[in-house]
């Protein structure tokens, strides 16, 4: 199994909006967690975060985003309305505002065939309040 290790950019000057992407991620593939620091910015400071979850759903994917504290127990992260960040064959692309804000964070894939092809991508932006 190949791990697929996100990519982190920022996306403004000071700092304050980073993208994090995990591309191509298939049923042979782990996904490789993103630590809560991108290079020396910390993400728990970037706490509005948004993730979208698109591609191609292979028969019976479900591919959810999670999150932990300790990097060892991880558990799935919800949307504003209390509902698991989750994306299913059925269901499809999603986009959703994320409620928690762990120091890790990890998209991962259940089921799905041989034409799974997912792409997760997060958005993470200090509070508008606090943006310079």
């Amino acid at each position: 199994m190949a791990e697929v290790a996100p990519t982190v950019a920022v996306i403004s000057g000071d700092g304050s909006v980073v993208s994090i992407t995990w591309e191509t991620i298939t049923t042979t593939d782990t996904s490789g967690t993103m630590v809560g620091t991108a290079g020396k910015l910390p993400m728990a400071r970037l706490a509005d975060k948004t993730v979208q979850i698109s591609g191609t759903f292979g028969t019976g994917a479900t591919l959810v985003l999670e999150g932990s504290n300790d990097g060892t127990n991880w558990f799935t992260l919800t949307d504003p309305q209390g509902n698991a960040i989750s994306a299913t064959t059925a269901g499809g692309n999603i986009m959703e505002a994320v409620t928690e804000n762990p120091l890790y964070y990890r998209p991962s894939l259940s089921g799905g065939s041989g034409t799974t092809d997912l792409d997760v991508i997060m958005i993470a932006a200090l509070s508008n309040d606090l943006r310079t």
